[in-house]
Order: C-alpha cells, then sequence, then structure tokens
C-alpha cells in the first residue's frame, strides 16, 4: 500500500528533519539538530534579560529626579551637542545647577566624555524630548499646530484652550488647532487665493505665510465644506 507523502514528511519532522521542495520532482531534506536550538534559544533569552533590567533601572532612575534635576536635565539637553561641554555649561548654568549636575554625572545618570561633552543615555534624552514637547504645547506662544492624541492630552491643559480653534480630522487621525484670531485674520486671503486649484506651498509664498499654518486653515475650512482637496495638499475653493 502506497503511502501519502505528507504522512513520511510529518514522520522526518519527527526525526529532525526539514524539508524543501525545489521543484514537482526534487525534494530537499535537512538535518536539523534540536539540542543546538534550543541552546541558542537559551542564550538569547539570557542575553536579553540585562537589557530589560537596564530599562526598568532606567525608567526608575527618571521617576526618582526632583522637578528641579529634571528641569536641569532638560535645559541641558536644549544644548547642541557640539557646545555641550563643562567650560560652556559653566557659563550657562548657575552655580547651584552646576552642582547638581555634577551629582548626576557621579551617579551615571548622565554622562561626562573623555571630550569633556555631556552624554545621555537614549531613555534619558528620549524623556528629555517629550518634556521640551509637553513644554511647546503648554507655551504662551503656541499659535497652531498638528498633533497627535497623546499632544492634545497635554494641549487640554492648557489656561487658554478656548482661544483656539480645534478640529479632529477623521480622514489622518490628527488634531489640527490654531489661533481663533489667526483663523480669522488669514481665512479670507486664502479663500481668495484658491478660486482655481492651488498647491499649500504655492499658497504659503504668494501670501507671504507659514506652509504649516495655511495648510492647517485648509483642513478647517475644507471641514466647514468652504474648499474641497482636489489632490495632495492641492486645494479649491467651492
Amino acid at each position: 500500500m502506497e503511502r501519502d507523502i505528507s504522512e513520511i514528511l510529518k514522520e522526518l519532522e519527527k526525526l529532525g528533519y526539514m524539508s524543501y521542495f525545489l521543484s514537482n520532482h526534487v525534494l530537499l531534506l535537512v538535518y536539523v539538530d534540536r539540542s543546538i536550538q534550543s541552546k541558542e534559544k537559551s542564550e538569547q533569552e539570557k542575553s536579553t534579560k540585562p537589557e530589560a533590567s537596564q530599562r526598568v533601572a532606567k525608567e526608575e532612575i527618571i521617576k526618582s529626579l526632583s522637578e528641579e534635576e529634571v528641569e536641569l536635565l532638560w535645559k541641558v539637553s536644549m544644548i547642541y551637542y557640539k557646545d555641550r561641554n563643562i567650560q560652556n555649561l559653566s557659563k550657562n548654568l548657575n552655580e547651584n545647577e552646576m552642582k547638581l549636575l555634577r551629582g548626576l554625572i557621579d551617579k551615571n545618570y548622565v554622562k561626562l566624555l573623555p571630550n569633556g561633552k555631556i552624554s545621555f543615555p537614549e531613555q534619558m534624552y528620549e524623556e528629555m524630548k517629550k518634556i521640551s514637547q509637553r513644554k511647546t504645547l503648554l507655551a504662551k506662544d503656541l499659535e497652531y499646530g498638528v498633533l497627535s492624541t497623546e499632544d492634545f492630552e497635554v494641549f487640554q491643559k492648557r489656561d487658554d484652550i478656548e482661544d483656539f480653534i480645534v478640529l479632529m480630522n477623521v480622514v489622518d487621525g490628527k488634531i489640527y488647532v490654531i489661533r481663533k484670531r489667526l483663523m480669522q485674520n488669514n481665512k479670507e486671503k486664502i479663500l481668495r487665493a484658491i478660486k482655481t486649484p492651488m498647491h499649500v506651498d504655492d499658497i504659503s509664498k504668494k501670501l507671504g505665510l507659514p506652509s504649516m499654518m495655511v495648510k492647517i486653515i485648509l483642513v478647517i475650512l475644507a471641514d466647514a465644506g468652504e474648499c474641497i482637496e482636489e489632490s495632495t495638499n492641492t486645494y479649491r475653493r467651492i
């Protein structure tokens, strides 16, 4: 009685052979030593444990920092790397801030490199970027922006949020915000510019307005049914 090829291949697989059809008539069998695979997997698991523990340790470090230390680290992170050395920092930081910084270096929270520059561990630097973003979203001089849902959670904490038009765009999932006075001052001139289809960049050049602001106004106008996006970033008045 002839046996089905699939049954034969299953038995071979149990014995440690992997099968590959190179053509309709050619079958390649490869023996795989399971003990070696198991050992490699074990080694990989061991190697990832220190990384995981380091990640947890860094998270704990960030949580342990005082507001004053976090503010200092953010201030230092805002200095271009090429200028971020002890000599320059001593000119930009006061005596107490320098003392705090040296303490953070001693704890190895930030690194003082042989070339005298200050380096941030990756996770610490990412945290500083988040702080910068939060500060930007809450800054008094913020005029407009395109936000993620995470950004908007911070933005909602503003005292002057009622001064903004806020649009949650279902098309791209982004949140468009702009001060009402900016919208009012520029709405009509933008609508006049797009009597015929025009690209955002061309509108920006023609009116001397930032392209992002133009885009935000157009998205809001399109949502209100006053214009239409005929192709990517090209709008026409309705």
